[in-house]
């Protein structure tokens, strides 16, 4: 693999930016909206965009189709991180949350999912798993932190090694994995990381449980760019995928002081809790 080929260096790049924003964010506002910008689709964007430059309309289609079905398995890995995390430390619940997306995706992909039955997963998944994290969605503020450049340095480093090992294996397997490498938690594996090491436990489960209802919004971009690929081609299809994707972390940020898990229980950290 050469990694200096446009499409791996965009999705380095992408990646490494994203993650970087985010967790810089979570530790200086909220733990919402640095979810909000981790499930934007920076990095599975670019991702499904070589896709159709590469293998065109049909296989295109046929990625996003994939897609759908595993993005209904990010749900239980972002919940099992939220759950382990706390009580079996970083090493251990991410492993494990890792394993469970691991064997949950291939799982779907060897079923071969139609579009409605993928469409239906996520619609099951999504608003129970939300339910039963929403005792995670705020955490006691930590102390302020002190920036230094040599803290964003490591964090884009980590990234880059991360997503290029992604890369590396998704090559190795073919066009067929497309869908599903598009998909690998390469975002979210590197923010766990970095927000553990950087706040703690309850600060990183915090961001992972926000972003279970903000990773909801992928199945209806995917589903999209899926149906609309097909029969408006790949621009048309793109192009509504992000709008969906985009539109719905924005109606999240609108609706948050309305949405039922957002004003129910709440896990007690003490005063100073994250709103």
């Amino acid at each position: 693999m050469d990694i200096l080929e446009p499409d791996i260096l965009i999705k380095l790049i992408a990646t490494a930016t994203v993650v970087v924003i985010a967790t810089l964010v979570a530790e200086r506002t909220s733990s919402f909206v640095g979810a909000m910008i981790a499930a934007l689709p920076i990095s599975a964007g670019p991702a499904y965009l070589f896709i159709a430059m590469d293998h065109g309309t049909d296989f295109l289609a046929e990625s996003a189709l994939t897609g759908v079905g595993v993005n209904s398995v990010m749900a239980l890995f972002l919940c099992t991180t939220v759950v382990l995390i706390p009580r079996l430390g970083i090493v251990t619940g991410l492993g494990i949350a890792l394993s469970i997306w691991a064997i949950g995706s291939l799982l779907i992909l060897q079923a071969s999912l139609g579009i409605l039955t993928s469409f239906v997963l996520n619609i099951a998944a999504f608003p129970v798993l939300a339910f039963l994290s929403s005792s995670y969605l705020s955490h006691k503020a930590p102390p302020a932190l002190k920036f230094r450049a040599s803290d964003i340095a490591l964090r884009a480093f980590a990234v880059v090694c991360v997503v290029l090992a992604v890369l590396t294996v998704g090559k190795s397997f073919g066009p067929k994995a497309a869908g599903l490498m598009a998909l690998v938690p390469v975002v979210w594996i590197s923010m766990t990381i970095i927000l553990y090491t950087r706040l703690g436990a309850d600060a990183c489960v915090a961001v992972l449980a926000n972003g279970i209802l903000a990773m909801f919004g992928y199945c209806f971009a995917l589903t999209a760019l899926h149906l609309i690929t097909l029969q408006s081609g790949p621009l048309a299809g793109l192009s509504s995928a992000l709008f969906l994707s985009v539109g719905w972390n924005l109606g999240l940020m609108l609706l948050r002081p309305h949405i039922p898990i957002y004003n129910g229980r709440r896990r007690r950290c003490g005063a100073g809790a994250d709103q």
